[in-house]
């Protein structure tokens, strides 16, 4: 059953918008590398940036980069202004759960989300999990 918050989501989406699907591309691992360490250099070393999505496992995909920064409830803000000052003002943003900015590097697309570690959906606690 489709809750009334996902049908919101589910209902912005756009019917016309195609994916394409491109063979994986090894310079990604490059491209996530080099935005980690840009994020570590702003946030400090002990903040917490993952590899997500197809590129992280070496598999084909959208061909872009997903870069998720999990942070405690109590840090999102504080880490949403210090990213929008770098980054400027995000692509979406839903308060206290999720963000996310573009950016291209060396003609790979990247998705940097800044995420709440815990957050609630529909009553049920989802922890972000780590793709190793």
């Amino acid at each position: 059953m489709v809750t009334s918050k996902q049908k919101k989501w589910l209902d912005h989406l756009s019917d016309n918008n195609h994916i394409k699907i491109i063979p994986y591309d090894p310079k990604t691992k490059d491209v996530f590398n080099t935005i980690k360490k840009e994020i570590l250099s702003f946030l400090g070393e002990d903040a917490e940036v993952l590899h997500r999505g197809a590129t992280n496992m070496g598999i084909s995909g959208k061909g872009d980069v997903g870069v998720y920064i999990p942070v405690d409830a109590s840090e999102f803000e504080q880490n949403f202004k210090i990213i929008k000052n770098i980054y400027g003002d995000s692509g979406s943003l839903y308060p206290l759960e999720r963000a996310r900015w573009n950016k291209e590097v060396d003609g790979i697309d990247v998705e940097i989300f800044l995420i709440n570690k815990t957050h609630h959906l529909d009553g049920l606690k989802v922890n972000c999990l780590r793709i190793i």
